[in-house]
């Protein structure tokens, strides 16, 4: 059975280095990539525990542990207003900044780009 996995393993190892020589700038931009991906997981989650700590408790604190859960808020009931509070600025910043940011993206793009022979404002990146 070991002498089985040996020669398996023997053969993959072959496959690998015969048959796809990777030039080492491929390495080098795939290492960069993953770093950048995972530094910018790092800073998207720090931006998540940021907001979350400035509009429901009024800090200014990168660190949240999502596994546990959240002390009451010093807002009281009045927590229940800050998300539909967000959603209104956000509505209406959309509906007098990028106007032409409408419906659910895909569908729209393809309509806006083959029958009403779409321009770009460069208000929004596409």
């Amino acid at each position: 059975m070991v002498e089985k996995l040996n020669t398996y393993w023997e053969k993959f190892l072959d496959f690998i280095t015969l048959h796809h020589e990777v030039p080492i700038h491929m390495l080098l931009l795939s290492f960069l990539t993953g770093l950048l991906g995972g530094i910018g997981a790092i800073v998207f989650r720090s931006m998540i525990a940021f907001f979350h700590n400035l509009f429901f408790y009024q800090r200014i604190d990168i660190f949240y542990n999502a596994d546990k859960h959240s002390l009451p808020s010093p807002l009281g009931w009045f927590v229940m207003f800050v998300l539909p509070l967000a959603g209104m600025i956000v509505v209406y910043i959309v509906q007098n900044y990028a106007i032409e940011a409408k419906g659910f993206g895909t569908p729209e793009v393809l309509h806006a780009r083959l029958v009403n022979s779409f321009v770009s404002h460069n208000k929004i990146s596409c």
